[in-house]
């Protein structure tokens, strides 16, 4: 493992030609030896070091010796979902494997993980729960990741209530500038240019243009309709 976190080439190739050996001894597949060395290039991604390309390799030659191996099918899944390789089709594979094995802990952790990472932390949360409830053992690492989630929809849910209000307070704004544009038409056309409350609301126009209401389409439909 430290050869391949320092990218040690050497040694590295020392540490899989002795991975083959005992795969050999133990009369391995060769897709079991491809999964065992691809393994710990991902577990050396996970600590830092940057082994993504070849822990997709191995991993990617395991499953495809062996498509039916759900063990290989996870591993690819999940690799490609942690590292940021193939979001998409990691969760593509995860999802498959979710209808074979649909109490698979890694597998469920890796969806959840890909839910949060596309942005769907309702998603994330309700598989990361699951996780958390099949799990023997405690988990910092689950435990932060559902942390996140749930920071993460609870922000959004802000995001959306707060767009809603703006749409909301935008909606009454403009309604209210096209209740003045009519009005203050009349009083002009009536010669009132003068008069308080035209001047009045030529203070409310000032006040509602901030927001770009002059060019809203549906102020611009009425106003057209009005010009002399």
């Amino acid at each position: 493992m430290c050869a391949i976190s320092l990218n040690d080439t050497t040694e590295i190739q020392e540490y899989a030609d002795r991975i083959r050996k005992i795969g050999e001894d133990q009369h391995w597949s060769e897709a079991k030896y491809e999964s065992t060395l691809g393994e710990y290039y991902f577990r050396a991604q996970k600590e830092g070091a940057l082994q993504a390309d070849q822990a997709e390799k191995h991993v990617r030659r395991a499953y495809e010796l062996e498509p039916g191996n759900t063990k290989y099918l996870e591993n690819l899944a999940g690799l490609l979902i942690w590292c940021d390789i193939n979001i998409d089709e990691g969760m593509q594979l995860s999802k498959d494997l979710l209808k074979i094995d649909p109490d698979n802990v890694w597998n469920l952790w890796y969806l959840g993980l890909g839910y949060h990472k596309q942005g769907l932390h309702k998603e994330a949360i309700e598989l990361l729960e699951r996780v958390e409830d099949l799990r023997i053992t405690y988990s910092w690492a689950l435990q932060q990741l559902l942390r996140e989630a749930r920071q993460a929809y609870s922000k959004a849910g802000k995001r959306e209530m707060s767009q809603n209000l703006l749409d909301t307070l935008e909606t009454r704004a403009i309604k209210e500038f096209i209740s003045f544009t009519l009005r203050g038409t009349l009083l002009a056309e009536q010669g009132y240019e003068e008069q308080e409350e035209y001047l009045l609301m030529l203070m409310h126009f000032d006040t509602l243009s901030y927001a770009g209401l002059w060019s809203h389409p549906e102020y611009m439909a009425i106003v057209g309709n009005i010009q002399p």
